[in-house]
C-alpha cells in the first residue's frame, strides 16, 4: 500500500477530497485501505472533514433528488424490522442528546416555565420515548395540528400514555392552536400549579390531563 501512495501526489488527492469525494472513495479507486489515504492526507498537514462537515458537503452534492432517494433507500431498509427495546431507548437518547425537532412552541413553554422557577428538559428520553417538556413528576406534551388525532401517532398515543404514567410520570396534554387557542401565559401557570401539587405529593397516583 505503501508503494502505490507513493506514485500519488497528496496534493492531486487533496484536491478530489475538497471536491466531494471521501477518503474511502479515492482509496478505493486506487487499490488501497481509506486508513492509509487519511494518515498520507494528515501526514502532510492537511485537514479532514468532520462528521458533521462531511455530511453537508454529501448532501450538497447529492441535491434535493439525491437526498429524498438516500431517506427512501434508508427507509426501506429499516421496514419490517423489529427494533429491540435498547435499540429504542438509544434513540431517544440521541433526540434528547441532538434537540432535534423541537417546537417553537415547545421552547416557549420552556421559557415560561422557567419564568416561574421551573426548569424543564426539552425532549427528554424515558425508555423508548421522549417527552416533549419534562420536570419530573410532570410530563408535558404539546400538541398543535389535526396530525396528533390521526394516524400513527394516535394509535402509539395510549400505549406510550401508560408507559409514561406506569414510569411514574403525570402527563399534561397542552392543545395549542395559533388561531383558536394560542399558547398562553395560563398554561405555564397550570402545569407549574399541577407540578407543585404532584411534587407535595409523590404517592399520588399518576394522572392524565388535557388543556387548551
Amino acid at each position: 500500500m505503501t508503494r502505490k501512495l507513493s506514485a500519488f501526489n497528496p496534493g492531486d488527492l487533496y484536491h478530489r477530497y475538497q471536491a466531494g469525494e471521501t477518503t474511502d472513495e479515492i482509496a478505493a479507486s486506487i487499490g488501497v485501505a481509506g486508513s492509509s489515504v487519511r494518515r498520507l492526507l494528515v501526514r502532510h498537514g492537511y485537514v479532514l472533514r468532520s462528521h458533521s462537515e462531511a455530511m453537508r458537503v454529501r448532501n450538497k452534492l447529492l441535491g434535493p433528488a439525491g437526498r429524498r432517494k438516500r431517506t427512501a433507500a434508508a427507509h426501506a431498509a429499516v421496514r419490517g424490522m423489529k427494533r429491540t427495546p435498547e435499540d429504542l431507548a438509544r434513540r431517544a437518547l440521541g433526540k434528547e442528546r441532538t434537540q432535534a425537532h423541537i417546537s417553537h412552541n415547545e421552547r416557549v413553554l420552556a421559557g415560561l416555565l422557567l419564568d416561574r422557577s421551573v426548569e424543564a428538559v426539552l425532549s427528554k428520553a424515558v425508555g423508548p420515548y421522549n417527552i416533549d417538556l419534562a420536570a419530573y413528576p410532570i410530563a408535558v406534551e404539546v400538541f398543535g395540528g389535526a396530525w396528533h388525532n390521526a394516524g400513527r401517532h394516535a394509535a402509539r398515543f395510549e400505549k406510550r400514555t401508560r408507559y409514561l404514567l406506569n414510569a411514574g410520570w403525570h402527563l399534561i396534554v397542552v392543545w395549542v392552536e395559533k388561531a383558536r387557542y394560542p399558547l398562553t401565559v395560563q398554561a405555564a401557570d397550570y402545569v407549574v400549579s399541577f407540578h407543585n401539587l404532584a411534587s407535595r405529593n409523590p404517592s399520588m397516583v399518576r394522572q392524565y390531563r388535557v388543556i387548551r
